[in-house]
């Protein structure tokens, strides 16, 4: 497997459309494992995400959707959540 300094090393030496491709490539990546962690949780499990702004959401996991899922928080607002950012709530 290529060390990091072997990649960093091939990306200044790629043609825009080398770089194009690789750039598709880590996002299809990050939307699967985003969408691997929603899969993880069942309707009802416990959760809980940061936000910026507001701080900590604790709630409960309703669904997963194709690239995002819905908590519901415990004070009744419903929150769509890219699912990377959910954590289990123990």
């Amino acid at each position: 497997m290529a060390t990091f300094d072997d990649v960093k090393s091939w990306i200044n030496t790629a043609t825009m459309s080398e770089i194009n491709t690789l750039v598709s490539m880590i996002k299809a990546r990050r939307n699967l494992i985003g969408i691997q962690t929603g899969l993880s949780f069942k309707t009802g499990d416990r959760v809980f995400f940061d936000t910026k702004n507001r701080g900590i959401v604790k709630g409960v996991f309703l669904k997963q959707n194709q690239k995002n899922a819905k908590v519901q928080a415990d004070n009744g607002a419903i929150w769509t959540v890219t699912p990377h950012l959910l954590q289990a709530d123990k």
